[in-house]
């Protein structure tokens, strides 16, 4: 249907097999049944069943989040993201980044936009689909914000048992941030603005991040930003343990 798939493959390239194709959707609004346009690979759950979001499609046309079998033979929209009214308030659109499972059972995510000020959001959700939670509303991306905007991918856990992510723009430089979230979403924490560039994009840090960050076995986190640094074309960075507070 043109609109992705969920695949497997062997380790050796051998028995690639096409789990579930999603469906086609109307030209005007993007709804279907199932989601559209996976942005990110489906996550093993506790259970056993594959756990991942698409980036479009559902009934509201915002994407969804899924569970599938790994034998694809069973295929469940778990929740279905949408706007609220003609407003932005709601539990967000759009969500692109990878699922990540608390020692909980929770599954946590980001949607890119959406919430009270069209800025993203941080969720979890249960693996039967129920108990979604906003952890954290962003910032309006159109205006300086103090804790960044448009996460560009779910957050994942460090040592502490506290969510640390990136969020693709907005900060005091308007190239985005690093945060730590704890995951009730009772306390947000800022680690990180990238700085303000040049008129170039040129600055000292990076910054417009689109990939998550990466805990190493040293405790710290690695990541990358898609621009900014000395030549404008971003950088790979490491961020050390931060006290906690």
């Amino acid at each position: 249907n043109g609109q992705g798939t969920v695949f497997k493959m062997g380790i050796d390239g051998r028995g690639f097999k096409t789990l579930h194709e999603f469906h086609e959707t109307t030209p005007r609004n993007d709804v279907n049944d199932d989601g559209a346009r996976p942005a990110a690979a489906p996550v093993l759950g506790r259970d056993g069943a594959l756990y991942g979001t698409t980036n479009i499609g559902g009934k509201f046309g915002y994407g969804v989040l899924y569970r599938l079998a790994t034998d694809g033979k069973r295929f469940d929209v778990l929740h279905r993201f949408q706007r609220s009214g003609a407003g932005f308030a709601g539990n967000g659109v759009f969500p692109q980044g990878v699922l990540t499972q608390g020692s909980d059972g929770f599954l946590y995510g980001s949607a890119r936009q959406g919430g009270a000020y069209d800025g993203g959001i941080l969720f979890k959700i249960g693996e039967d689909g129920t108990g979604f939670t906003v952890l954290h509303t962003f910032s309006d991306p159109r205006a300086e914000s103090v804790d960044g905007s448009l996460p560009s991918a779910t957050p994942v856990f460090g040592e502490d048992g506290q969510l640390y992510g990136v969020a693709s723009a907005g900060g005091a430089g308007g190239m985005g941030t690093v945060f730590r979230v704890i995951p009730d979403g009772s306390k947000f924490f800022l680690l990180h603005e990238f700085s303000a560039p040049d008129g170039k994009l040129h600055n000292t840090d990076g910054g417009f991040t689109q990939a998550g960050l990466m805990r190493g076995r040293d405790g710290a986190f690695y990541g990358v930003t898609t621009g900014g640094g000395l030549n404008g074309n971003g950088i790979v960075f490491r961020l050390a343990m931060p006290q906690v507070n």
